[in-house]
């Protein structure tokens, strides 16, 4: 055999370390390396989200005034029909009708309700209405009907002269009418 001086001895051991130490580092320290930024990276992530949850927590009781308001916009705070069924709110409806009718000096013949229509989150409530009175009465009738709460909207009205004399007309305070007109209000649907 032959005799390996000891500097080489010394280069070849010095070089299986080196590459002992690189195979420990490239199989051990650089995966545990990189595993632990990655964990650092998912750990900030991680309070970031913990952060904007506290923000939203902090936030929610104006979040829920905001809603509240929101809801109210919706339901109409008293513009729209308050019965939550459609023949109650009918019902409602005709009681308005009456009322307004009978205080503003004219009479209600006749009262239908029409079948509802659902228009988006609203439900169309409609009756159907002849009413005899003069001509102060129907514009009392009519300005008390548009300028009420909950908003009630005319439709279809046809006004005829009923057939009377001058002199009845004159001494009754005007002319005796007939009138026919669709009223209507909206009332929330109901949620699914």
């Amino acid at each position: 055999m032959t005799s390996v001086s000891p500097v080489l001895r010394r280069l070849l051991a010095l070089t299986i370390l080196l590459a002992v130490a690189f195979a420990v580092w490239a199989l051990i320290a650089n995966p545990l390396m990189a595993l632990q930024v990655q964990n650092a990276r998912a750990i900030e992530g991680t309070k970031q989200l913990i952060a904007g949850f506290s923000r939203a927590a902090a936030d929610r009781p104006r979040l829920q005034e905001s809603l509240k308001a929101i809801e109210g916009r919706q339901t109409g705070q008293g513009k729209l029909l308050a019965s939550k069924n459609a023949d109650l709110a009918a019902a409602e409806l005709q009681q308005r009708l009456k009322q307004v009718i009978g205080a503003s000096g004219g009479t209600a013949e006749s009262i239908s309700i029409l079948q509802p229509e659902d228009r988006a989150s609203f439900r169309k409530i409609t009756l159907r209405v002849a009413v005899a009175s003069n001509t102060v009465a129907l514009q009392k009738i009519l300005h008390a009907l548009e300028n009420s709460a909950p908003y009630l909207y005319i439709q279809n009205l046809d006004v005829r002269l009923r057939n009377q004399s001058q002199s009845a007309a004159r001494r009754a305070g005007g002319h005796e009418l007939q009138s026919r007109l669709d009223v209507h209000g909206y009332m929330a649907k109901a949620a699914p």
